[in-house]
C-alpha cells in the first residue's frame, strides 16, 4: 500500500477554483487536492496511458470524471 504523505490537505471545490483561478494553483494540484480518491485515481489513470502529471493531463481527466457523473445520471445512477 502506498504512503500516505503526512497532513496532505484537501480543498472544496470553490476553494480550488479560487486556487487556479489566482494562479497559486496548478490543474495537477486541483485535481490531487480535490481528493483522496482522485488524487490516486489521477495517478492511475496516468500511469495507465502513458501519461505524464500535468495541467493538460488533468484537464483531461477532470473531463473524464465529468463524462462519467453525466453517463451515471442518464442511468439513473448519480
Amino acid at each position: 500500500m502506498p504512503r500516505k504523505k503526512p497532513n496532505f490537505k484537501y480543498y472544496p471545490e470553490e476553494v480550488l477554483i479560487d486556487l487556479v483561478q489566482r494562479g497559486l494553483f496548478s490543474w495537477v494540484d486541483y485535481v490531487i487536492h480535490y481528493s483522496e480518491e482522485w488524487r490516486e485515481e489521477f495517478t492511475d489513470f496516468c500511469k495507465e496511458r502513458g501519461m505524464q502529471m500535468n495541467n493538460r493531463n488533468a484537464l483531461a481527466y477532470i473531463t473524464y470524471r465529468e463524462d462519467l457523473l453525466e453517463e451515471a445520471m442518464q442511468h439513473g445512477l448519480a
